[in-house]
């Protein structure tokens, strides 16, 4: 493993039109990057290929082509890719799923994780609204049987504008906080899952999400401040979420397999944001962040073998600073590492960028 200052890649996998970690149907979780032309083929070709059954498909700014009455959950999510074709990412599982649909929630789920998805018109109250879909949600996986959590990816447009006398991300933190609280209880923050909120130019307010039959681990990192933990300069109620989650998945033959999922990360130390307007700066700060996770002793004593990042997603605030971004997070994640670059507003004003990934232990 590298450091930020000396970033010569290890993160490598395979090159292929269809990218992805543990790309076969021995995980009970895997997801591909596809080519959003090939969708339709991929899905019709991917039980017999071996790539396992189709969880849900999240698309990035653009419509899919894929019937949205389709039995698995698909979104589609106001991000415009950066570079190259429009991808969409297609999860995957070993066990057939069963699909279905409650409320506003849609999902699929197998005997050990359920994944689904969220698509709202934003409301003018985004306080209430994030209330009322966690609430939603968490009683939703709880009644289901799969009430922990793993990770939630959250979307909604102009996070940054201030909506009276906070900023909308701040209104959002609020609502999540309130809706863990009182499913959760007041230590709630013990149960809270690897998370991130992106900011669009759209008018959705959607989410998708992995919960699972067994508690991940949820980590912190010890350059940075838990956010839960935040100072009130940064609203009301501190963001609700984890730095990782590792998890632990069954495969073929019994063997235990360790997977380490990312939240959205970015150039915080301690609470504190560092370099603001300099995007080659906070994304050094940022793949500092991430080595400390790596390097933690939960996570060492876990690895089965050198870590590997194969889906890792970049969000950049503005598209002009894409190709000295870019060139960086090639020479420390690989050439051949499963990379999406997304056009998206970071949760704090003066964060330029945000990254995460899925990394195989």
């Amino acid at each position: 493993m590298t450091t930020a200052n000396n970033a010569k890649s290890v993160h490598r996998v395979n090159s292929t039109a269809e990218q992805g970690f543990n790309h076969t149907a021995d995980s009970e979780l895997s997801v591909s990057l596809v080519p959003v032309a090939d969708l339709v083929s991929h899905i019709n070709r991917s039980p017999m290929e071996g790539l396992g059954h189709v969880l849900g498909i999240i698309g990035y700014g653009q419509t899919l082509p894929i019937d949205t009455a389709a039995q698995y959950p698909v979104l589609s999510v106001e991000l415009p890719s950066l570079v190259g074709e429009p991808l969409a990412e297609v999860w995957h599982s070993s066990e057939k799923p069963e699909h279905n649909a409650t409320g506003f929630i849609r999902y699929s789920k197998n005997t050990k994780l359920i994944f689904g998805c969220i698509d709202l018109d934003c409301d003018r109250d985004l306080q209430q609204q994030s209330e009322h879909v966690y609430k939603e949600l968490l009683s939703f996986i709880e009644n289901s049987g799969y009430p922990h959590l793993l990770r939630v990816w959250n979307h909604f447009p102009l996070i940054n504008a201030y909506d009276g006398a906070l900023e909308r991300y701040q209104l959002f933190c609020v609502g999540r906080h309130n809706a863990f609280q009182a499913h959760c209880g007041t230590d709630f923050q013990l149960q809270l899952p690897a998370a991130s909120a992106i900011g669009t130019q759209g008018s959705k307010f959607s989410l998708h999400f992995i919960a699972s039959t067994e508690a991940g681990i949820y980590l912190e990192n010890p350059r940075q401040t838990s956010a839960y933990q935040y100072p009130e300069q940064y609203g009301p109620c501190s963001p609700s979420f984890a730095r990782a989650t590792l998890v632990q998945q069954l495969v073929q033959q019994g063997r235990r397999a360790n997977k380490l999922i990312l939240s959205g990360t970015a150039s915080i130390v301690g609470h504190e944001t560092l370099h603001p307007g300099e995007p080659e700066k906070q994304l050094d700060e940022t793949l500092r962040n991430i080595d400390t996770l790596l390097r933690s002793e939960t996570v060492i004593t876990r690895q089965q073998h050198s870590a590997q990042f194969t889906n890792v997603k970049v969000y950049i605030r503005h598209p002009g600073d894409l190709p000295k971004i870019k060139s960086r997070v090639v020479e420390y994640f690989g050439e051949k590492a499963a990379v999406l670059y997304l056009h998206g507003d970071i949760c704090r004003s003066d964060l330029l960028l945000e990254i995460e990934g899925i990394c195989d232990l």
